[in-house]
């Protein structure tokens, strides 16, 4: 698998390089893996809007998403994958997701195809943290 050049947080992606480096994508920072969850430029930016996911009140995630390439013989086959990790004060939890597509040249980004993966495991977590001692853990479908 191949990936972009540099795995640091930021919200300027590979097309919108000047030089070498990204804009301000020197050193990992979980600020600026903050912003990819922002919108309306981050590329994670659906964790933070409520008519696509639910709201996760009271938890800031970091995130950084992107796409990976494998030739297959049919032709290059693309995963989305996204990093992420919660609080962004004082991390608690750290996720990664992969997503392999099955079509050819077909686009899948981490942000469209791996966020909602991410999400459903840091709302699963929230809500086991949110609640109360000695209670049963409660599965949903949705």
């Amino acid at each position: 698998m191949r990936s972009g050049p540099s795995p640091t947080c930021c919200t300027t992606r590979p097309g919108r390089r000047s030089g070498t480096k990204a804009s301000g994508c020197t050193r990992p920072s979980g600020r600026r893996c903050w912003g990819v969850t922002q919108r309306p430029h981050g590329t994670a930016r659906i964790f933070e809007d409520p008519r696509l996911l639910a709201p996760l009140p009271g938890l800031r995630l970091a995130a950084k998403t992107g796409t990976a390439q494998k030739q297959d013989p049919k032709g290059m086959i693309n995963f989305a994958w996204l990093i992420a990790f919660a609080p962004v004060e004082d991390p608690r939890i750290a996720v990664a997701v992969a997503i392999e597509g099955d079509t050819p040249g077909e686009e899948t980004g981490g942000g469209r195809y791996a966020t909602p993966v991410a999400h459903a495991i840091f709302k699963a977590w929230l809500d086991k943290r949110n609640r109360p001692p000695g209670l049963p853990v409660q599965f949903t479908n949705g």
